[in-house]
């Protein structure tokens, strides 16, 4: 059968020193750290999340912004061309007063200078035709 004698013993003692001493120095430290490592990791998943939401918050913020500053841009440039256009009216309307005044304030000088071009003729052609009967007479 089996002997039991004192090796067993000890063996059995050394082993349970082992296992205390291992505990110790080895299984609690590393356990430890196994449990740091997972809070760390933890807290950082959720600064993760946290900041992926704020990333997303500040996102959709930007785009409506954006989306307000084309409707402004849109806005102005439609003003903008209305003033263009009405400037622009404004601009032909004036020019065509100013040539419609300009052409009739020609048309009466055109008028006064035909009349006294007329005048001269009629005088010229009284002058002729006393010189032509002068001769003839």
């Amino acid at each position: 059968m089996l002997d039991l004698d004192i090796t067993v013993i000890y063996t059995i003692i050394i082993l349970w020193l082992l296992l205390i001493i291992l505990n110790k120095i080895f299984y609690k430290p590393v356990g430890r750290i196994i449990g740091e490592r997972e809070n760390k990791s933890k807290t950082e998943n959720t600064e993760i999340s946290s900041m992926k939401s704020d990333i997303e918050d500040r996102a959709s913020k930007i785009e409506s912004v954006m989306k307000k500053a084309r409707k402004d841009s849109i806005v102005i440039s439609e003003e903008i061309i209305k003033k263009g256009e009405s400037a622009r009216e404004e601009l032909i309307s004036t020019t065509r007063q100013k040539t419609t005044d300009d052409f009739k304030e020609r048309m009466v000088s055109l008028e006064s200078e035909i009349f006294e071009a007329e005048d001269k003729l009629k005088g010229e052609i009284k002058s002729f035709s006393k010189k032509i009967e002068g001769i003839f007479t």
